[in-house]
Formats: C-alpha cells, structure tokens, sequence
C-alpha cells in the first residue's frame, strides 16, 4: 500500500505540470513551446470575436485577412496583420516575366510578392513569328467575309484563295493557275478571278466593253479559244473599261494581256490576229 501511495501521488504531480499544456483530456493542444505539425491536413485558423480572450502571437481571420495578436488580452486591440515573413516565407523574392525579342511584350515584368502587380502580355511591334512549319490565318466562306479593313487578310473556303484587304476591297493575295468563263448571251461584260482566263464566246457573239475583278496592278491573260469576240477601245479611263491600242477581235488560241490600274484597264500586249 506503501508504493501504491507514492505511485497514486506521482501521477497527480504529472496531471498538475502539464495542465497548462493541455486543455482537455481530447487532446486539443493549447500551448506547446516550438510545435511542430506533421499531419497532411489543413490547420484552420479560427475567426475574429469581440468575446475571445487571446493570446500574444495567436493569429486569427476577420474578414478573409489573417491578422497576429501582438498583446495579450481582450480582442480589438493591438491586432496587426500577418506578412509574409510571420510565417518564416521571404518578402523579397521576385517572379520575373521576361518577353521574348521581337516576339512579346510585356508591362511591369516583377513581382515581389509585397505589393499587387498586373502582368500585361501581348504581341510585340513588328513581331516576328518563330518556327519553321506554318501559321494559320482566319477561314471562312465568301458569305463570311467581313466588311474588312486595310491590311486584314483572311483564307476564302469556297474559293480556295487567300484573301487580302487592299484599298477598299477584297483582294485575292495571288492569282490562281488559271480559270475559265463563258460569256453570256449578247453579255457586254464578263469577270476574271485568275492570272490566265480561257474565254469562250456565245455562239451568237460577244462585244465586249467592260471586265470585272481587276484591282491595281493585277495582270490578266486572256486566251480567247473562237473567233465571236471583241473587246472595244475605251480611252475614258472609266470603271473596268480596256484601253487598247486598237480594238481587239478575237481568233482560235489568240491571247490579250492586260493590267489594271485600280479603275481600268490598259493592254500590255496582244498575238497576231
């Protein structure tokens, strides 16, 4: 009974020094000098009360703003809010953006993680595209074709041309190989969409006086395939009028070169009729 005594009488000594340590027999911590946490899990940190007692360094959330007690006592006083460096992580370190030469730009390149920064990434002036494969443009239909603006350029599905806009108008950026077109009855007109255009006449005949789908500096060669077509000379420099040296009347395998000049057009040359 002897030892049985000491023994009950050390286990109380044990309960009354390590009280302070522990709050409640559910193992809630409450002050442990140098604790370390090493479970997986979140620490929830608890809200801000004007009830709660606190104590120097605990750190409470009020209003989503982490805030450190630096006095002890009733809450509402003495409160500062956590930086950085409570929590051991440095202040001064910097994510650095850097743009590539000729390729990006970027506004307020470093961030010190003190201060909020926006980071603006766009494309640089006269940026030059890298790699050496491909660079898609816009696709679409004729029937999509936007208003356009000078300098735009777009990829026209139903015509398999690339397009640019050009002046006032869109524009195929090349010619193709070569098209074909037959004119209509009694048409005074008909339109070309390539760099060589086989024309075939109406077995009636054709006099042709204007020729649509020009734009400055585009070149056309006509290959006329009959003998039922003339062009006229129009020297009034008027929409899509041709401007010959003398009027052209068509034969088997006879060709017509021209060149527009964003209103007309004027001959470069002509076969022997």
């Amino acid at each position: 009974m002897h030892k049985s005594r000491w023994a009950i009488l050390f286990c109380l000594f044990i309960l009354a020094v390590t009280a302070p340590q522990f709050s409640r027999l559910s193992g809630q911590i409450k002050e442990v000098e140098d604790l370390r946490l090493h479970d997986t899990d979140l620490v929830v940190v608890p809200d801000w009360t004007q009830s709660t007692d606190y104590i120097t360094n605990q750190v409470i959330v009020n209003a989503g703003i982490a805030y450190r007690r630096t006095v002890a006592g009733t809450s509402g006083l003495s409160f500062t809010e956590v930086d950085w460096t409570d929590f051991g992580i440095p202040s001064d370190r910097l994510i650095t953006i850097t743009a590539t030469a000729s390729e990006t730009s970027v506004a307020e390149a470093a961030q010190d993680l003190v201060s909020d920064v926006e980071f603006t990434v766009g494309i640089a002036d006269d940026a030059v595209l890298p790699g050496v494969a491909s660079m898609t443009v816009p696709t679409g239909t004729t029937a999509q074709e936007p208003a356009g603006a000078v300098g735009q350029i777009r990829y026209d599905s139903s015509t398999d041309r690339l397009r640019a806009f050009e002046g006032s108008a869109w524009k195929d950026a090349t010619d193709s190989t070569s098209g074909a077109v037959t004119v209509a009855a009694a048409a005074t007109t008909f339109a070309v969409d390539s760099g060589l255009m086989v024309v075939t006449s109406d077995a009636g005949g054709n006099t042709i006086a204007t020729i649509t789908g020009g734009y400055a500096g585009r070149r056309v060669l006509l290959l006329f395939v009959d003998g039922l077509s003339t062009v006229t000379d129009t020297n009034g420099h008027t929409a899509d009028t041709v401007d010959l040296s003398a009027v052209f009347t068509s034969a088997d395998d006879t060709v017509l070169e021209l060149v527009h000049d964003g209103t007309s057009w004027y001959e470069i040359g002509r076969s022997a009729n």
